[in-house]
C-alpha cells in the first residue's frame, strides 16, 4: 500500500512540477528532420523514380500469332514469333536518363534536409536570444518598480520598459510558434536551448580558413540548386528521342504449311524496320533544346550571383564577429549598465543570424 501512494504522489510531483529542461540544436534537428512533411514526401518519390529505372531497361516484347489463308489450297502458319530489336542505343539513354532522375531525386532529398536545418538556425537563434532580452527587461521592470517614485521620470521609464517587454515577448511568442510547428513539439518557458555560439562561430572561421578556392565553394553551391543535374537531363532527353528516330529491326520466323494438297512444312524467316515517318519527335527535341538553354543561361546568370552573395555572408560573418567580440567587452567594463547588454543580444542575435547567411550562401550546415 505504501509503494501505491509513493508512486501516486510521485505522479502527482511530475504533474505539478515541469523542471526545466535544454533542446540541444542537435536534438532540434532531429526533430526537424523527422516530423518534416515536405521532406516525407520527397522520399516517398525516390521509389517512384527507382522504378523508373526498372522500366527503362525494359526490351521489346516479342509477339506471338497464327496465321491461315482462308482460300481453297491456302497456306497455313500455326505459329509466328517476331521480335523487335531496338537500334541506336535506345535503351541505354533511357537508363541514362533514369539514372539522373534518382540522382536529382536524391539531390532534392538533401536539399530539403539542407533548408530545414537553415530555417531552424534562424528561429532557434530567434527564441534563444529573445528570450534573453524578455528577461533583461523583466529584471529590469523589477528593479525600477522598486526604485522608483511618483516623479514623471520614473513612470515613463517603467511605461516605455513595459512597452519594451510585451515587443520582446511579441517576438518571442511568434518565433516560438514557428519552431512549434518545424519541431512539433511545445515550446514554453520551462525549455532551455543551447547557447553554443562560440564554438559555432570558432568552427566556421576554421572552415573559411581552409578554402583555397572561391570556384569550389560556388560548385558545392550549385549542387544545392541542382541546376547541374537538370541540365544532364535534359541533354539525356535530346539524345534519347534523338534514338528514336532511328529504324528498329523486326525479325520474323516460324512453321508453315504452303498448301493443303502439300505434305511438307517448314521453316521461314523474315525481316523488317519499323520507320518513324510522322512522329520523329521534332516537338519533344526542340523543347528540350529550349530548355536545355534556359538551363545554361539560368547557371551563368546563378554563378555570378552566388559569387556576390558568399563575398557578402564571409564579409558580415566577419564583421559580426568582430561588432560582438567589441560589445563583450565593453559589457565587462560596464556590466550595470542595461542599454549595454541590450546591445549586446542585439549583437549576438546578429552574430548568429550571420552564421545563418553564411550557412545558406556557402551551401553547408555544421
Amino acid at each position: 500500500m505504501q509503494s501505491v501512494y509513493l508512486a501516486l504522489f510521485f505522479l502527482l510531483w511530475s504533474l505539478f512540477n515541469h523542471p526545466a529542461y535544454t533542446l540541444t540544436y542537435e536534438e532540434a534537428v532531429k526533430l526537424a528532420i523527422t516530423n518534416n512533411k515536405s521532406l516525407k514526401a520527397k522520399l516517398a518519390l525516390l521509389p517512384v523514380a527507382e522504378a523508373e529505372m526498372i522500366i527503362a531497361k525494359y526490351r521489346p516484347n516479342p509477339s506471338l500469332a497464327s496465321a491461315h489463308e482462308l482460300v481453297r489450297g491456302g497456306a497455313i502458319q500455326p505459329v509466328q514469333i517476331a521480335l523487335p530489336i531496338e537500334i541506336g542505343k535506345k535503351r541505354f539513354y533511357r537508363k541514362e536518363l533514369a539514372k539522373k532522375e534518382i540522382e536529382k531525386t536524391k539531390l532534392e532529398i538533401e536539399k530539403e534536409v539542407w533548408q530545414t536545418q537553415i530555417e531552424l538556425r534562424g528561429l532557434y537563434s530567434k527564441s534563444l536570444v529573445s528570450k534573453e532580452l524578455v528577461e533583461l527587461f523583466k529584471d529590469k521592470q523589477e528593479k525600477l518598480q522598486g526604485d522608483s517614485g511618483k516623479e514623471n521620470g520614473d513612470q515613463i521609464e517603467l511605461l516605455v520598459n513595459a512597452n519594451l517587454i510585451d515587443e520582446y515577448e511579441i517576438t518571442l511568442n511568434s518565433v516560438n510558434l514557428s519552431l512549434k510547428e518545424l519541431l512539433n513539439v511545445d515550446i514554453d518557458q520551462n525549455l532551455n536551448l543551447e547557447d553554443d555560439l562560440q564554438d559555432v562561430v570558432s568552427t566556421y572561421h576554421q572552415k573559411l580558413s581552409e578554402i583555397n578556392s572561391l570556384e569550389t565553394i560556388i560548385d558545392k553551391r550549385f549542387d544545392t540548386l541542382i541546376l547541374g543535374h537538370e541540365q544532364g537531363i535534359q541533354s539525356s532527353l535530346i539524345k534519347s528521342y534523338k534514338a528514336q528516330r532511328i529504324p528498329d529491326l523486326v525479325l520474323e520466323t516460324g512453321v508453315s504449311h504452303l498448301s493443303l494438297g502439300d505434305p511438307f512444312w517448314g521453316m521461314y524467316l523474315g525481316g523488317g524496320f519499323e520507320i518513324p515517318i510522322f512522329d520523329r519527335k521534332q516537338g519533344e527535341i526542340k523543347k528540350a533544346e529550349a530548355q536545355l538553354d534556359l538551363v545554361k543561361l539560368e547557371k551563368d546568370s546563378l554563378r555570378s550571383h552566388i559569387g556576390f552573395e558568399i563575398e557578402k555572408a564571409i564579409f558580415n560573418f566577419k564583421a559580426r564577429d568582430k561588432q560582438l567580440a567589441r560589445l563583450s567587452k565593453l559589457l565587462d567594463l560596464s556590466a550595470v549598465d542595461l542599454s549595454f547588454q541590450e546591445e549586446y543580444l542585439k549583437a549576438k542575435l546578429n552574430m548568429w543570424l550571420a552564421v545563418q547567411e553564411l550557412e545558406f550562401a556557402l551551401g553547408m550546415v555544421l
